[in-house]
């Protein structure tokens, strides 16, 4: 996650699914996972509670490149694998890029048509968690499913 005094980034792989199997995705994609759970498993920090769902997540490393950078980054480690995103999605999973954009001021970024085409040609779904805190206020807005607009 990068950090400056004013912005605050992130973007994680996600694979989300009902009858999910981190295993699979794991094989599938030659990668594992920082974070991973099964459907109908207690939930760490919420003792007595279960996943609706299974779920497979890995973030990017810590640093300060922007927020069209760390996508980059994801791509260049996900070029090739459109096969096992396909998989994915024939097994009624869903596999997303969530950007998590926390700000102080009014701030933008950008995602570029070539990177974009790139998204949607590996099956993926571009999620978006913006939140901003300004004088002393505290607000935050959630956006999914934006590569279906982009």
């Amino acid at each position: 996650m990068d950090t400056n005094e004013e912005i605050v980034s992130s973007v994680t792989l996600i694979i989300l699914g009902n009858d999910l199997e981190p295993s699979t995705v794991s094989e599938l994609l030659d990668l594992k996972p920082s974070r991973s759970w099964k459907r109908g498993e207690e939930k760490p920090l919420a003792r007595s509670t279960f996943y609706d769902w299974g779920g497979w997540k890995r973030l990017s490393p810590d640093t300060n490149d922007s927020v069209e950078e760390k996508i980059r980054f994801w791509i260049g480690v996900l070029e090739g694998k459109e096969k096992a995103f396909e998989k994915i999605k024939d097994n009624g999973w869903r596999a997303s890029l969530d950007v998590f954009y926390a700000f102080t001021e009014c701030s933008t970024f950008s995602v570029s048509n070539d990177l974009s085409k790139k998204i949607g040609e590996l099956n993926l779904e571009l999620d978006f968690t913006l939140h901003s805190e300004e004088r002393g206020a505290n607000q935050s807005l959630q956006t999914t499913s934006a590569s279906r607009r982009v």
